[in-house]
């Protein structure tokens, strides 16, 4: 079946390992990206592992060439409701069809009441990736993995840490852990059904599972709610590898092995291997670090003057797919999947 051409709107950063790893977007070839005038990316690049997109600001003119508009609205940067309602009216007097980031998956199966509140077990090798604050590329690192054990052949269920994950053929954060009306516990065990009823429908080699927001506070001020999403998830269903995505800082040795620690301690979670995203935290900028913590990006030239050691030993640059594969590598030996 031919693939609709896609239209990416509003592209931000953050869809950038969707672009990456578009291979996984079985439905739709992806032919424009579009980010709003203003926000500073309209002429970037973003490469691919065979090529590469430009960004562009003429969505009249990109809407002419596609037929499916997907409409990515994360929260991570802000587009005025006017504008977005401008846009999806032009969409449909165009005739093209409009997706939005998460679209709804059904499971053929369903828990029988007498085990609503019981934990189910899970026999499924289990891939964690976690973070300790914002702009980690936790998704990047999901959607590589995903991608590099699917070109293995191997059957792979994803629960992503945020939306946009059916495009990708797995599942998006469920809305049910964001229900002020469930019970930690409550949500704890949906989550462990939902792996189970997922394992039992898709018959997975592996499944990987993405944990939302920081596992611990990163600070006094910057708590990261705690965890709370990790002490959940963790009690859901244990991790057979867990990758942690961290920011770099100037102490990131000394700081990672108390984080190792602290994550081990609190959520039973045995570090396999350290992804650093070229970002810092902006102690600086208060009005930021009041709303959940600002970063600033570097570039991989810095990344490797300060971390000799960086893509030697356990702690990787994912950004990099020939290092995605030598994790995939790694995982499989230790879950004893290698040859």
């Amino acid at each position: 079946m031919k693939k609709k051409k896609l239209l990416v709107y509003p592209y931000s950063r953050s869809t950038e390992p969707f672009i990456k790893y578009h291979y996984l977007i079985k439905d739709y070839e992806i032919q424009a990206l579009v980010s709003p005038k203003g926000w500073g990316i309209a002429g970037d690049t973003v490469d691919t592992l065979d090529g590469a997109f430009a960004v562009t600001d003429k969505f009249e003119e990109e809407l002419k060439r596609c037929d499916v508009v997907w409409f990515v609205e994360d929260g991570t940067c802000t587009l005025s409701q006017t504008i977005l309602d401008q846009r999806m009216d032009e969409a449909k007097r165009a005739g093209r069809e409009m997706l939005f980031f998460q679209k709804e998956r059904t499971l053929k199966y369903q828990i029988d009441a007498p085990y609503l509140n019981r934990m189910l077990g899970n026999e499924v090798p289990v891939i964690s990736v976690i973070g300790n604050f914002r702009d980690t590329n936790k998704m990047e690192v999901q959607l590589g993995l995903r991608y590099e054990f699917m070109k293995r052949g191997y059957r792979v269920s994803s629960i992503f840490s945020s939306s946009g994950g059916e495009l990708a053929g797995g599942y998006s954060f469920p809305d049910f852990m964001e229900d002020p009306e469930l019970s930690a516990a409550q949500k704890t065990v949906r989550y462990n059904q939902l792996v189970k009823l997922i394992a039992v429908e898709e018959t997975p080699d592996v499944i990987i599972i993405g944990v939302p927001g920081g596992v611990i506070p990163y600070s006094d001020e910057l708590h990261n709610d705690f965890g709370i999403y990790a002490f959940e998830i963790s009690n859901a269903v244990a991790s057979d590898f867990t990758i942690l995505c961290s920011l770099y800082s100037p102490n990131l040795s000394w700081a990672l092995e108390s984080e190792k620690e602290i994550i081990e301690r609190k959520f039973s979670w045995e570090i396999g291997a350290v992804h650093v995203a070229p970002y810092i935290w902006d102690r600086d900028d208060d009005i930021g670090n009041n709303n959940g913590g600002m970063t600033i990006e570097v570039d991989d030239a810095f990344l490797y003057k300060k971390l000799p050691d960086l893509d030697q030993g356990e702690i990787w640059n994912l950004r990099k797919y020939h290092n995605i594969q030598r994790l995939a590598d790694k995982i499989m030996e230790e879950l004893g999947g290698g040859d």
